[in-house]
């Protein structure tokens, strides 16, 4: 299977059929490199974890580029209250999704905000990359709390 080839010369209705079939041949590969931790249950719906979503990305070779970051800092203290990220999630062929990620200090109790926040950013812009190249999953709960 050629991983980013699903397309065709989209010369008719049977090109389509065919990169309709060799998507959900594609879909099924990836599903069946995850197991039961790669997923977590919330308000009674499963959703793929980081860890699965970094699974995916090394069995289907994806490089993940940092290619932007600023935090904000709070003016009295220093301390970073806002962090976003965008990262380019890139296959072997050269198709990329570029995907923005952000978080706020005052989201949950972060023991160490300085490193969390900006981290929380990185990865939801990571997995979120990852989830649009590939053309799977759902948004995390997480993001939408």
């Amino acid at each position: 299977m050629v991983v980013g080839g699903f397309g065709g010369d989209w010369g008719g209705e049977r090109s389509c059929l065919e990169s309709v079939r060799r998507f959900r041949e594609f879909q099924k590969a990836a599903f069946e490199c995850l197991d039961r931790t790669d997923y977590q249950t919330q308000g009674g719906r499963r959703y793929i974890t980081k860890s699965g979503y970094l699974k995916l990305a090394t069995v289907f070779e994806i490089s993940l580029e940092s290619l932007h970051t600023h935090n904000e800092r709070n003016k009295e203290t220093g301390a970073i209250i806002y962090s976003e990220c965008t990262v380019r999630a890139k296959l072997p062929s050269g198709r990329f999704a570029d995907a923005h990620g952000s978080c706020l200090s005052n989201e949950r109790r972060f023991m160490n905000p300085g490193h969390h926040v900006p981290a929380t950013a990185e990865t939801r812009a990571q997995v979120r990359g990852i989830s649009m190249l590939l053309g799977i999953g759902e948004a995390n709960q997480e993001w939408m709390e």
